[in-house]
């Protein structure tokens, strides 16, 4: 009788234990289990178009390394010569080499590609007569750098507002700063960061917010095109893809069929779920 006991006292004693130890292991392998991180949906669009001109001096990229990385490249180039397609297709490409090294960082490669630029322009005798405007923005998870050297603009799109983000560097139809300049500043390279496109809802409905649109395009669209036209377009139809936004943009200064049309180049950064907090913005 004794024995019987003491068996189920040892056994009472091992089911505890063996009970004890899978909660345990349970506890660790759920504690142990990396959060599913939600991934940033932007929408990037890019496109361009000669307008009336005879040769096709704008160049973008769209560079997305990861899902959490994206570079993006206006490039408007300039001296009404082939070569100002050499240079802006030729600061595009070399950026996107010089980046994906690492070991430079933008001001510093935007300086080094200037200098690059200025040498080819005097081996044709053409200083300071070749260059391109240079306009970048970084995201990296959810903040944003954009770079801004020439004439190229940045704005932000919400519901209550367009606000241009970066500085123009002209003085009327000269530009005061480019890359393939001999006097090129590099203190002068535009910085504007947003510290968070973050998530929001509306306290009262639960719903989403009018999310944040960033436009990057050359000279040939906002010199052309009004910005409260373009920021109707965008309200009129912020639930169809960044495409097909972009495109109805780019027609409708198509339609306007002006004589003097420049190059036109755009790229639509859509905020599907990712919105700005007040005083995130740092000019």
């Amino acid at each position: 009788m004794i024995n019987i006991l003491k068996y189920g006292i040892f056994m009472y004693t091992v089911l505890i234990s063996i009970l004890l130890f899978l909660i345990l292991f349970g506890k660790i392998r759920k504690k142990g289990k990396p959060e599913k991180k939600q991934k940033s949906k932007i929408d990037i669009t890019g496109m361009k178009w000669i307008g009336k001109r005879k040769l096709q001096e704008d160049s973008y990229a769209v560079f997305s390394p990861s899902d959490e990385e994206h570079i993006l490249i206006i490039a408007d180039g300039m001296g009404g010569y082939s070569e100002g397609q050499l240079a802006s297709q030729f600061s595009v490409n070399r950026f996107l080499d010089l980046y994906s090294r690492g070991d430079l960082k933008i001001p510093e490669i935007i300086k080094k590609i200037n200098g690059e630029l200025l040498n080819f322009s005097e081996s044709l005798d053409l200083k300071n007569r070749i260059g391109t405007t240079f306009l970048v923005c970084e995201i990296i998870l959810n903040k944003m750098r954009i770079f801004s050297v020439g004439d190229s603009s940045a704005y932000i799109v919400t519901k209550e507002y367009i606000r241009k983000i970066n500085k123009s560097q002209n003085r009327g139809s000269y530009l005061t700063n480019y890359v393939g300049y001999e006097d090129f500043d590099e203190e002068g390279i535009n910085v504007t960061e947003i510290n968070s496109m973050k998530l929001e809802t509306d306290e009262k409905t639960g719903s989403k917010k009018f999310p944040v649109i960033i436009l990057m395009c050359s000279d040939g669209v906002d010199k052309y095109m009004e910005t409260g036209t373009i920021k109707r377009i965008i309200e009129e139809n912020i639930n169809k893809t960044g495409k097909e936004i972009t495109e109805l943009i780019m027609n409708t200064l198509k339609e306007r069929r002006r004589l003097n049309q420049d190059n036109a180049s755009i790229i639509l950064i859509k905020t599907d779920n990712k919105y700005l907090q007040k005083n995130d913005v740092i000019l």
